[in-house]
């Protein structure tokens, strides 16, 4: 007899991708050599406690160092950078079509893929836990504030595997250098810093308090970010028919209300402000270089909750049609909740403003001279390092020949957002400024609108379904001694 919930413990219940990558994953040498190594140091490390205990010192506080040092190499650093092969070796082994063949959505897949190196960062944890319990029987240690280190090791370790996998979605082999050295560098004693500080074990404050403050929008932010990346990775491989954008979107925009709780609860929200406000102009970028998706399957679902999906669509859409719009909505975000917080200032309206303009200019010269341009991430950066680098030259020979030189380019909305930031412009000047950057936005809008005005009429038939096939070509007439 089978009981009801039997199926919750057979490989049935669980993502088929999720029991593949669990069985290879926990099968390689690098997995074994890697675990059993861990061990290998933990119990000398036990020893090394045992000694200095039996000299007569705290075992537990001296080794913290060594300890946490294992714990971030484990999750910050060995297992997020397995996992920048997840999708990587798929593309290169030529599997995700078989992969797609069974039905499973690129949604599907990345998740499984997450799952799977979660699955084995928690093997991990549970094998480092005895050496929590025996830190504690040492002397010295709270093993509180230990069990909450670890667990915030691992919700971080979360998000850096699904950075990884959404990374391993794209080519980015020139990145690899880079965040090997962030990842020893932070797992090495940046990172476990930080989140053993926030327990206020070493200030002398129980867990607890005002911990929360600190915490709580963190913790709310976790499920963002994850999904975010998730998503990013699911779109980069996904087939066109699947809408993954709307997901980006949403997830960025949502990293608003973390900073919002921390100015409820009276905390410091700058540190989640910047943070958010980095994320959601990389969010932009991506909106900005999507290329339009002319199928009904995208937009169908959006009309379906009549005009208040279509309307919600013209910021979600993937496409950069919508991108445009989302942008202008990030943007006007960023100014309200600035002005709210720090009160209204001409020098913040210029900021937005030439942000606005920096993220849609590259665009706006890209449609204009190449519209049928459909991989314009290439050119919009290289736009934006040309007008980077004129601005660099700029600010030299303004400091070297101590002239006016910045008052003839900072028409560029990227060198007035550089000036600006610098606080080159005072309160005065900012206005006039002001003026100047709401002109050029005027007319970068107009540009791009006009863009926007015949892919919009393709957007509003293919909500109301498929576009009708075009008539067959009538075959010409025979010769008449042909009949």
């Amino acid at each position: 007899m089978t009981l009801p919930f039997a199926r919750l413990f057979t490989d049935d219940a669980l993502s088929p991708l999720l029991v593949k990558e669990l069985r290879h994953n926990l099968r390689t040498r690098a997995f074994l050599s890697f675990f059993i190594i861990s061990q290998v140091l933990l119990v000398i490390f036990v020893l090394i406690s045992l000694m200095a205990m039996i000299d007569g010192r705290s075992g537990g506080r001296d080794s913290d160092g060594f300890f946490y040092f294992m714990e971030g190499l484990v999750f910050l650093c060995i297992i997020p950078l397995s996992a920048l092969g997840a999708v990587s070796s798929e593309i290169r082994a030529n599997t995700l079509e078989p992969i797609f063949l069974t039905h499973l959505s690129a949604w599907r897949i990345v998740w499984g893929k997450w799952a799977a190196y979660m699955a084995q960062g928690f093997l991990f944890l549970c094998a480092i836990l005895p050496y929590v319990v025996l830190r504690y029987f040492l002397g010295g240690v709270n093993v509180l504030d230990d069990l909450l280190v670890l667990a915030n090791m691992y919700l971080a370790s979360s998000v850096l595997i699904a950075a990884a996998v959404c990374l391993s979605a794209f080519n980015l082999r020139f990145l690899l250098p880079v965040l090997v050295i962030l990842l020893i560098f932070g797992a090495g004693g940046i990172i476990p810093a930080i989140l053993y500080s926030l327990t206020g074990s070493r200030s002398g404050t129980s867990v607890g308090g005002s911990l929360w403050v600190t915490l709580l929008p963190l913790y709310l932010a976790l499920p963002l970010l994850i999904s975010g990346f998730l998503a990013a990775g699911a779109s980069k491989i996904a087939p066109l028919a699947e809408n993954y954008s709307t997901l980006k979107r949403l997830s960025c925009l949502g990293l608003f209300v973390p900073v919002l709780v921390t100015l409820w609860a009276k905390g410091s929200p700058e540190t989640a402000f910047v943070l958010a406000l980095m994320i959601l102009v990389l969010s932009c970028l991506d909106a900005l270089n999507e290329e339009t998706r002319l199928m009904h399957t995208v937009y169908t679902p959006f009309a379906r909750w009549g005009w208040p999906g279509r309307l919600a669509g013209l910021f979600l859409y993937p496409g950069w049609v919508s991108g445009v719009l989302y942008t202008v909505a990030c943007c006007s975000l960023i100014l309200c909740f600035i002005s709210l917080n720090y009160g209204i200032k001409m020098t913040h309206w210029l900021a937005i403003l030439s942000l606005a303009g920096t993220l849609l200019f590259p665009l706006a010269v890209i449609k204009l001279f190449v519209p049928r341009w459909k991989r314009t991430l290439p050119f919009y950066i290289s736009i934006q390092v040309g007008v980077a680098s004129l601005t660099a030259v700029v600010g030299i020979a303004d400091g070297i020949l101590s002239g006016s030189f910045k008052e003839l380019f900072s028409f560029f909305p990227l060198t007035c957002l550089i000036f600006s930031a610098s606080n080159t412009f005072d309160e005065d000047e900012a206005l006039g400024w002001t003026l100047v950057q709401c002109g050029v936005l005027f007319l970068i809008l107009t540009v791009l609108f006009i863009r926007m005005l015949p892919v919009l009429a393709l957007i509003r038939q293919l909500e109301k379904g498929p576009l009708p096939e075009p008539p067959a070509p009538t075959p010409p007439p025979l010769p008449p001694g042909l009949k």
